[in-house]
């Protein structure tokens, strides 16, 4: 079990690291069918490893810009300098 978890969260965090912002909308076939139903299976995969992260996709669309903006500012003033 651990292992095949293992491969799902790599799968998913190579597919998630691929994405532009605009592929939810897109036309591109999906493992499920739809955009939602990929989203909700990766958010679900989230839940289990990484919750906070999950709660902040969730809740995404739903914020206002400014709160988006600090949220993605904090990010990249965390990232470690090249």
């Amino acid at each position: 079990m651990a292992v095949a978890q293992t491969i799902s969260w790599r799968m998913m965090t190579q597919i998630l690291a691929n994405r532009s912002s605009n592929d939810a909308s897109s036309n591109q076939p999906s493992t499920c069918g739809d955009a939602n139903c990929s989203v909700a299976f990766y958010v679900a995969l989230l839940e289990r490893e990484m919750p906070d992260l999950a709660a902040v996709v969730k809740a995404w669309n739903h914020l206002r810009p400014a709160v988006k903006a600090g949220i993605v500012a904090m990010v990249k003033a965390a990232q470690p300098k090249p």
